[in-house]
């Protein structure tokens, strides 16, 4: 997973981002809207960069459409998808992410593709891995893929191999040593349009590789090049007149080393060597007729002698061997057997060759193959159906009565199939493209095809494709001067266009080009005796002319192929759209000898059907006759098939290969076999991240940080370091196989260790607003597998920080080998309680409730702790901890007792050494208000004497009615008060008992009424009072008493005795009593007083309010 920063706008400020505030339970979070974008691209060159610019054989990257972008929010849900448009792009709506914070997902690759590399940091233009990290309102978040098959190197000459054929013995010496297997580099020594140089003579050795003799390999045409060794291997053909080699209808041959794999151009090749004869291998037969095919037999000499050889020319393209193809993985070789139709399969992944066995494609009588390819993981076949018209020789004075047997009913078939599934190959249901050749094409010689008189005996014979014949008609393949339209008394020229499908290959858009053979290319030979050894009028021989083909198919999802129609396809518009010169009435392909002088731009069809390319390269390489200015050449001709660009379809370099000054030489009949490009490779790249995995879950989230500084090591099968790097700001790391600080990673698969190794010592963060400071020392790997996405999870293993690899394939990088990594954090909470010189039960215990959240603000469960005075306790309560990042904040229930502080109050970040010394919970001793006493006596008849006294008892509970925390007893007069119980817990409840009064004479004491329980409050609230009611009712009618002046007597305060906490006793109840005597006189009749005294705060309590009543 990568790490992306923000570009193009900041998020939330200037990339449409609109947020709403919603409810949580944790830290509010931010509902986020807004997009995310970028480009899917295919990276040919594997850099990692968007290459835009290109060149001659440089590769320029292109954007690649259905690719699945999905963004993910830091809680795992799917806020917003989208798929990649034609030309790459995307853009991601985000709707309700919970933060700015999302993981974008890169998935549905299309078949054969894989990550490219990945760039350290990458920016706009550059890639990321398949999983990236970004903010809502990013862009330019790109993801680079490629197709292993389609790696290209770069600014590399890339090697282009081709067969050369020459007429006559192999042995003989004027051509032994001829070249007849050669490497030339695509990108230079071409030709360009008003530039061309002749090529003659010694120009054909500029930058040629000469890599077997026609003396060691004879006549080939099939050729595969293997990557991982750089050989390049190469299959016998048929042709008339061009000898076979020493292994004979069935040889496979080998030239070791052509390319250098490390820097992908020519090397030092090895010699040329017989490697294996496919023919007699199982049931292989290639040659059931017993047709005498050896050199003496055909009667093959020096060049210049004359050769019928009609045994060829009857055979051509129907024994023997055709096309061949290495398997994706290049262990296999696949070739084609013309005369039993099925594919045979040789393991070459050892010293020594193996015949593995064959694929029958069940075709019939007259269907003929010859093209296999295998792209992107696909094996291609091509075969014509329905070839044969019968072995009817055509009129043999040229006239021209039955259109029937010139207009050909023959079918171009391409079937596929996956290399795991090649018994489909078998079934005509899997054919992706099935197209009539019954189109006019253009001609072999000439100005233009006509359509009226003498212009319909060219056009039929010479512009259109034919059944597929044996036949020797002579007077009809030969053309002269007057009926081509142009002046060349001395040419002898012969054709007879049978078509055949040769070569299958992708252009850099992903359509398919096929290439199409002239089967006469096989059965003319050149300036030589007719198969039946007639010689020509002019009794210098028949000058043969191919007549071969390039058609462009484009290529649905599917997989089927339509064939271009007027010059288009896929919507792209080729060079020659209504030139009347293929199917639909034009060309894709400009596939004629523009590079001459337009006066002698004669050959409209001069494509031999052989092709290769280079991967996201605009250019397509056919060979091909006369493709620069010399004529009677053979070489190879560029084509451009990129969109738009004003030379689409038109052939835009040329290279002559063989010239007609060289003993032997084919000429127009078609000197070349297959061509083939030499790529390496495609290097590999494995890695990927360390992040911190703060949430634990072993995913990585889009919020969660990378790890910087992290040290990673590469181990090779045997535990040996072959690379060591770590981790950049982003957390980031890579091992690329094409490093040239790294020797011993194989590009081609192979057992390591990646191993990520934890720091002993500092800090993973320091002083972090989000996680504060974790050392090293408290950091461990995260648990490993997490989940079911590979790309997002932990590979280490959480004991040795180890991740055993098997590397795939080459190109199969594998960004998705991640390390994450948790830390834990505690904290302590201890209680202090101060008693403030205040009563404090030394058993109490105090309820503490510690709150987490972690660093999203999103909760954690809470801890309840119960202390007493003095104690501390490990909070979350061990074993359990906090993951690194979590913010707590401590309560306690309000107690009225107590003044609590938390020292630090609030939500606190806890990390290592944070808060120093933990939590810690004071509770300071609040003094209550303690209440007051009142005592309040009811005399109407004056008969209590004054200064009696009345005495009782109080008790106070708390925090429950069975815990008694104070009593005492108490004395007062009536109209007295007295203040108890100020030391007393806030919260107590208080209740207040009387004693019977003393008996009064002449009445009676009714039962005193006493206000009710009190609650203490703090000491800076209203005293509450209790007032304790005596009423004295009298016996006799109270005469009307005269008024005093005297003075109530307030008793003393009797000082309360006070206990500690015991358990609750019950409060007796009083009981009445019997009135004294009463002096009664007119003077100091008792009238009633009422006496209110000030409420006064003395020492935290409140003096009660006396009220006496006589």
């Amino acid at each position: 997973m990568g790490v992306r920063g923000a570009r193009g706008g900041i998020a939330l400020v200037g990339a449409f981002v609109t947020a709403l505030v919603v409810a949580t339970s944790g830290t509010p979070a931010l509902a986020v809207d807004g997009s995310v974008s970028g480009t899917v691209f295919q990276d040919f060159d594997s850099n990692g960069v968007l290459d835009t610019a290109g060149g001659a054989g440089v590769p320029v990257d292109r954007g690649v459409a259905g690719v699945l972008v999905t963004a993910v929010d830091r809680e795992g849900a799917t806020v917003g998808t989208a798929r990649s448009a034609a030309d790459g792009t995307y853009s991601v709506a985000v709707t309700g992410a919970d933060s700015a914070d999302v993981r974008l997902q890169f998935s549905d690759l299309p078949d054969g593709y894989e990550p490219s590399y990945s760039v350290l940091g990458a920016g706009a233009g550059e890639s990321g891995s398949d999983v990236q990290l970004a903010q809502v309102g990013d862009t330019g978040l790109d993801f680079g893929i490629n197709a292993p098959d389609d790696y290209s190197s770069a600014g590399v000459d890339t090697p282009v191999v081709t067969a050369i054929h020459y007429s006559g013995d192999r042995t003989e010496q004027q051509v032994a040593n001829q070249p007849a297997i050669v490497a030339y580099p695509w990108q230079t020594g071409a030709t360009s349009p008003g530039s061309a140089p002749a090529f003659n003579g010694s120009d054909l050795a500029e930058s040629r590789t000469t890599l077997a003799t026609v003396s060691q390999v004879g006549g080939v045409w099939g050729l595969a090049t293997q990557r991982s060794t750089g050989d390049v291997f190469a299959s016998a053909v048929l042709k008339r007149q061009v000898d076979l080699g020493p292994l004979g209808l069935g040889g496979i041959y080998v030239v070791p080393r052509v390319m250098d794999p490390s820097t992908g151009e020519i090397g030092t090749p090895g010699a040329a060597r017989p490697y294996f004869d496919l023919d007699g291998q199982g049931d292989v037969d290639l040659n059931p007729d017993g047709v005498d095919l050896s050199t003496a037999g055909r009667e093959l000499g020096a060049f210049n002698v004359t050769a019928a050889d009609g045994d060829v020319y009857d055979t051509a393209g129907t024994i023997g061997l055709g096309g061949m193809a290495l398997s994706s993985d290049g262990n296999t070789l696949y070739v084609m057997n013309l005369t039993q139709k099925r594919l045979e399969l040789v393991d070459v992944s050892g010293v020594v060759p193996q015949y593995i066995g064959s694929q029958d494609l069940n075709l019939g009588p007259d269907d003929r193959p010859w093209a296999v390819s295998v792209l992107h993981g696909t094996v291609y076949v091509g075969y014509v159906q329905d070839a044969s018209a019968g072995d009817q020789p055509p009129p043999a004075d040229g006239a021209v009565d039955d259109d029937e047997w010139f207009v050909s009913d023959s079918h171009a078939v391409v079937r596929s199939a996956p290399e795991s599934d090649l018994g489909a190959l078998g079934s005509a249901s899997s054919q992706v493209l099935d197209t009539p050749l019954d189109f006019q094409r253009g001609l072999v010689w000439g100005v233009a095809c006509g359509t009226a008189g003498e212009a319909d005996q060219r056009t039929l014979r010479f512009c259109h494709w034919h059944p597929w014949t044996q036949a020797q008609g002579d007077g009809t393949y030969q053309f002269g001067a007057n009926l081509m339209g142009i002046s060349d008394p001395g040419t002898a020229g012969i054709g007879w266009a049978q078509p055949l499908v040769s070569s299958i290959e992708l252009t850099a858009d992903g359509d398919v080009a096929i290439g199409m053979q002239d089967r006469f290319s096989l059965q003319a030979g050149n300036y030589d005796v007719g198969p039946d050894g007639t010689n020509s009028s002019t009794e210098h021989g028949f000058e043969g002319y191919s007549q071969g083909d390039t058609l462009l198919a484009a290529k649905a999802a599917d997989g089927t192929l339509t064939l271009e129609s007027d010059g288009a396809a896929g919507g792209v518009t080729g060079a020659s759209p209504g030139n009347v010169e293929g199917p639909g009435g034009g060309e894709f392909l400009d596939d004629s000898n523009v590079f001459a002088d337009p006066a002698e731009q004669v050959h409209h069809e001069n494509t031999t059907g052989a092709l290769t390319r280079l991967p996201g390269v605009d250019e397509l390489l056919s060979t091909a006759f006369d493709p620069a200015v010399d004529f009677r050449t053979n070489g190879f001709s560029w084509f451009d098939t990129s969109a738009g660009s004003g030379t689409t379809g038109e052939s835009q370099r040329a290279r002559v290969v063989q010239d007609q000054d060289l003993a032997g030489a084919l000429q127009k009949a078609g000197g070349l076999g297959d061509v083939s490009t030499l790529l390496p490779l495609a290097p590999l790249q494995i890695g990927n991240v360390v992040w911190f995995d703060a949430d634990q879950d072993g995913v990585q989230d889009a919020d969660e940080p990378p790890l910087p500084g992290v040290t990673v090591n590469l181990l090779d099968a045997d535990g040996n370091q072959i690379a060591t790097t770590t981790t950049d700001a982003n957390g980031q790391y890579y091992f690329a196989t094409d490093d040239p600080d790294i020797d011993g990673f194989d590009p081609d698969g192979g057992d390591y260790t990646v191993q990520f190794v934890k720091p002993t010592s500092g800090d993973a963060f320091d002083d972090d607003s989000t996680f504060g400071t974790v050392p090293w020392t408290d950091v461990s790997f995260t648990a490993q597998d997490a989940g079911t996405n590979d790309s997002v999870d932990s590979d280490a293993d959480p004991t040795t920080g180890e991740v055993p690899y098997t590397a795939g394939d080459p190109g199969e990088n594998d960004p998705t080998i991640d390390a994450g990594f948790v830390a834990d954090v505690d904290t302590t909470v201890t209680k202090v309680v101060d008693d403030a010189g205040l009563w404090v039960d030394p058993d109490a215990t105090y309820t503490i409730t510690v709150d987490a959240r972690d660093f999203r603000g999103d909760p954690l469960p809470s801890t309840t702790l119960t202390l007493g005075d003095g104690d501390t306790a490990d909070a979350p309560v061990a074993p359990d901890t906090w993951p690194a990042g979590t913010q707590v904040r401590v309560t306690e229930d309000a107690d009225p007792s107590f003044d609590t502080t938390v020292d630090p109050d609030g939500w606190t970040l806890v990390s290592d050494g944070t808060p120093e010394g933990g939590f810690t919970v004071t509770n300071t001793r609040v003094a209550s208000t303690g209440f007051e006493i009142l005592k309040d006596v009811e005399d109407s008849g004056g008969l209590v004497p004054d200064g009696t006294t009345y005495t009782g008892t109080w008790q106070c509970t708390y925090p429950d009615a069975s815990t008694v925390v104070g009593s005492g007893a108490w004395e007062l007069t009536g109209g007295g008060t007295t203040t108890v119980a100020s030391d007393l817990p806030v919260g107590a409840t208080c209740t207040v008992t009387e004693d019977p009064p003393a008996v009064v004479d002449d009445g009676a004491w009714q039962d005193p009424d006493i206000s009710g329980t009190v609650t203490l409050g703090p000491g800076d609230d209203t005293v509450p009072v209790v007032t304790v009611t005596n009423t004295f009712t009298p016996d006799t009618p109270t005469p009307t008493p005269t008024p005093s002046t005297a003075t109530p007597t307030v008793s003393p305060t009797t000082s309360p005795t006070t206990t500690g906490p015991t358990t609750a006793a019950p409060v007796p109840s009083p009981t009445g009593t019997t009135p004294s005597d009463l002096a009664v006189t007119g003077a100091d009749v008792r009238r009633p007083l009422l006496a209110v005294l000030a409420l006064l705060v003395l020492g935290g309590a409140f003096v009660l309010v006396a009220r006496r009543r006589t």
